[in-house]
């Protein structure tokens, strides 16, 4: 394959989200800078995982959910659990978590996502962003509390950055969070052991 067929697989792996804007630009220096054209490079999504790990995914019969929000999914990819939250790395994010077969996704709330809802509140943040985490990036996923009695998410990955995202209901003695936040980490700690 030669350089401009790795760049146009690269540019497809920025516009599905597998690739931010930072490490596009790392890997399209590296096609560039390579002197043998006839090489195949192998383009990593994010922390340079080889592509047969991508292929993690979560197996088993329980009802898919349906996404209150349009997400642009992988093929062969569908929601099992979405929660709003918060991504509280960096700046806070109000927005929508996400567990899919083959990922777990974190996009940011608009204020359109926030009425059809049911919320008031409109998106926190001048920093919004949307994140996604391949399973075969994940050294660690464990309950954490951020906010007093939260129902915290912390993963790590296997960059050593630390993703930190927060469960949230409308009914602050709802039970709801804690059990779905349990329930995202059961089912990832199964699939990456």
């Amino acid at each position: 394959m030669g350089k401009y067929e790795d760049l146009e697989r690269l540019q497809k792996l920025k516009e599905s989200g597998i690739l931010t804007e930072e490490e596009f630009n790392v890997e399209k220096q590296k096609i560039l800078n390579t002197e043998n054209s006839t090489e195949t490079t192998e383009v990593a999504s994010t922390n340079n995982i080889n592509s047969n790990d991508k292929n993690i995914e979560i197996k088993g019969d329980f009802p898919l959910a349906e996404s209150k929000i349009p997400l642009e999914l992988l093929e062969g990819e569908k929601v099992i659990l979405q929660h709003k939250g918060v991504m509280c790395s960096g700046a806070i994010n109000d927005g929508y978590i996400t567990l899919t077969n083959k990922r777990i996704l974190f996009n940011k709330a608009t204020e359109k996502n926030f009425l059809r809802a049911g919320l008031i509140g409109v998106a926190i943040g001048a920093n919004r962003k949307n994140e996604v985490i391949n399973f075969s990036q994940i050294v660690s996923i464990e309950p954490a509390k951020y906010i007093q009695g939260s129902a915290g998410i912390k993963i790590v990955t296997n960059d050593g950055y630390t993703h930190k995202y927060v469960l949230q209901s409308l009914n602050i003695a709802s039970k709801e969070p804690n059990e779905t936040r349990d329930k995202i980490i059961e089912l990832i700690q199964k699939t990456i052991n």
